[in-house]
């Protein structure tokens, strides 16, 4: 799997664009979102203490 992360400057923060290709036949699309929307917001919590 691969997984391209990019980042835009946007007016009231930053827009994260994530691109993924080449995903395993045994996860399913439904669930490779999931995984990625939890990691954003464990992601989120982190930061969010650190200010």
């Amino acid at each position: 799997m691969i997984m391209e992360v990019n980042f835009r400057s946007v007016e009231d923060g930053t827009e994260v664009i994530i691109e993924f290709s080449d995903i395993p036949s045994g996860i399913s699309l439904e669930d490779n979102e999931k995984g990625t929307e939890l990691s954003l917001d464990k992601l989120e919590a982190l930061m969010s203490k650190a200010n």
